[in-house]
């Protein structure tokens, strides 16, 4: 029994492309949300971490791959959220409108403000909850809905609502907040990325979007709901079971946006999007995974 609140870790060094696609097969194939892999800016290894409330739960990963096993107290969880060094700071700039950045040094922060002006800052650290926008998933996606929030300004300026399933650290859903979404509703059935995707979205001054705990294959919206913009970045086969659901939830005209995909999974679950009545007419490919953008087409 642990003493004080916290969370036990698994780590381990990837030194290798090789090692890091393995472990992000193995990600995915285990269901793991508590599990991340980072990279830090001029360094060549990652780091695989892998998270649980039970101590138990990680020795087996400890005794079958070595690692390092160690308690994570409250305060020391707060304090690895804090803002990296300028030296490591990365950028990702999504199209000319948005600018992430992994630190949250109000001075840095400035700083890139003053280097880019007119686009939007957005400051999503490191942290327990999939999404800071470094991963090729949620970088793609993030360009998918800066193009639809410019299209929708371009051609009707109507206003526009944005659900975003398996919303992790809640960078889709603030995106679109401050891309001008009128509504965003984010969804996990990780309370811990929920709670962290509600710390961030406050920290980036986006307290519009509602961010919730709950289960995407048990989840109805409330007053039958529905969305101009749909983006499920989350396993492949979940995505599959929710399939059936998305043309309820989907205004008509409605548009799709699909990540997490392994490249080798695409084409059968990208079939049981189109047998839910989706066209999908752009898929992008980044390294081993797969986006796709679909309409609804009835």
């Amino acid at each position: 029994m642990k003493s004080q609140s916290g969370i036990y870790r698994w780590s381990k060094i990837l030194r290798s492309e090789s090692e890091v696609s393995t472990w992000e097969a193995v990600i995915e194939a285990s269901g793991l949300t508590h599990a991340m892999i980072s990279h830090n800016a001029g360094r060549k290894n990652h780091l695989l971490e892998i998270f649980d409330a039970l101590r138990a739960e990680l020795l087996g990963w400890q005794k079958q791959f070595g690692g390092e096993l160690d308690f994570i107290s409250a305060a020391k969880l707060e304090a690895m959220s804090q803002p990296p060094s300028e030296e490591e700071v990365s950028l990702l700039k999504i199209r000319d409108r948005l600018v992430v950045s992994q630190t949250r040094d109000k001075q840095v922060l400035a700083d890139i403000r003053k280097e880019y002006p007119g686009r939007i800052i957005l400051s999503y650290p490191p942290g327990l909850a999939f999404g800071t926008g470094d991963h090729a998933t949620t970088a793609t996606c993030l360009r998918q809905i800066t193009d639809f929030a410019k299209q929708r300004a371009r051609h009707s300026g109507a206003a526009w609502d944005f659900l975003d399933l398996g919303c992790g650290s809640g960078i889709l859903s603030a995106a679109a907040n401050a891309l001008g979404a009128d509504r965003v509703l984010g969804i996990d059935f990780d309370e811990m990325a929920v709670r962290t995707a509600h710390r961030l979205s406050l920290q980036n001054g986006l307290d519009e979007a509602c961010l919730i705990e709950a289960d995407v294959l048990k989840w109805k919206p409330q007053g039958h709901q529905t969305y101009d913009l749909i983006a499920a970045n989350i396993f492949h086969d979940v995505l599959i079971e929710v399939f059936p659901r998305l043309p309820a939830w989907s205004k008509p005209g409605a548009e799709l946006i699909v990540s997490g995909i392994l490249n080798s999974q695409e084409r059968n679950c990208l079939r049981a999007g189109e047998k839910a009545g989706f066209e999908f007419d752009r898929i992008i490919r980044r390294g081993k995974w797969s986006t796709a953008h679909g309409l609804l087409s009835r």
